[in-house]
């Protein structure tokens, strides 16, 4: 009598053996997809907000060169002011020495107050920031923006021929008081003038600084809501982990009770 070999339950573990080989790659090429996924996300979101970081470094950047240009010119000013006061007092002390009836005491008071106050002018014309002079003349270019644009920053010159001759003018006669008049007025029309521009330049300083500050911030805002979408996402990442992990252990329980199911969920 020849006996058959009973192949029943071998062939189920055969079924359930190949049930778990495919599982087992299945499985692995799940734990690849869902690796390669994060690695991209990671990188976009770097990619992302690498650009924000970029420019807020850039904002900061300017904004700090647009506060060192308005300190200044605000420095200017108050100096501009200091000078516009002396001339304005200069002219009326030289139009009582144009007077002949200024008795000699008094023109003598009023010529020593003029000479200290041309010296005040000196005094202002040589005044420095941060070791460099603040009334040569120069001129200045100040980045106000990402975009390249600049502001073009004329400093006043105040060693010109107009308040040099102010400081030489001499008040011992009424002829030569009259004369310091017309060079004084001479003055503070170009006082004015360079008043003027300085107060200018502050203003437009000051406008691109505000604008520089709404980009600062709407950048601040875009770095927090990326910041949000990345924690999101891997928080929505650690979940589909999970899942996927689950779902892993759910199907290995089945291959070995109902490995022909499986093949076929794999399928």
């Amino acid at each position: 009598m020849i006996i058959q070999p009973n192949i029943t339950d071998d062939g189920a573990g055969l079924r359930g053996a190949n049930a778990t080989g495919r599982l087992a790659r299945s499985a692995g090429r799940l734990v690849q997809d869902v690796q390669a996924a994060g690695a991209a996300e990671v990188a976009a979101r770097r990619d992302i907000s690498a650009g924000p970081a970029a420019r807020v470094r850039q904002v900061h950047v300017l904004s700090d060169r647009i506060s060192a240009a308005v300190t200044r010119v605000r420095t200017q000013s108050e100096y501009l002011d200091r000078a516009h006061s002396a001339l304005a007092r200069m002219t009326e002390l030289s139009r009582q020495a144009a007077d002949p009836a200024l008795a000699g005491p008094d023109r003598e008071a009023v010529r020593v107050e003029f000479a200290a106050l041309a010296r005040t002018l000196g005094e202002v014309a040589a005044q420095r920031l941060d070791g460099e002079p603040l009334f040569d003349g120069s001129v200045r270019e100040v980045p106000v923006d990402s975009r390249g644009r600049t502001l073009r920053l004329k400093s006043p010159a105040l060693d010109r021929a107009v308040y040099a001759r102010v400081q030489a003018a001499r008040l011992e006669t009424p002829e030569a008081a009259a004369e310091a008049v017309r060079h004084l007025e001479a003055a503070v029309g170009t006082l004015d003038e360079e008043r003027a521009g300085v107060a200018a330049g502050r203003d437009a300083l000051l406008q691109a600084a505000e604008t520089l500050q709404v980009e600062r911030q709407n950048l601040a805002a875009a770095t927090v809501r990326l910041r949000g979408a990345g924690e999101a996402e891997a928080v929505a990442r650690q979940v589909s982990v999970r899942i996927s992990v689950r779902a892993d252990e759910a199907l290995r329980a089945q291959a070995h009770a109902q490995p022909e199911r499986v093949l076929g969920l794999l399928s």
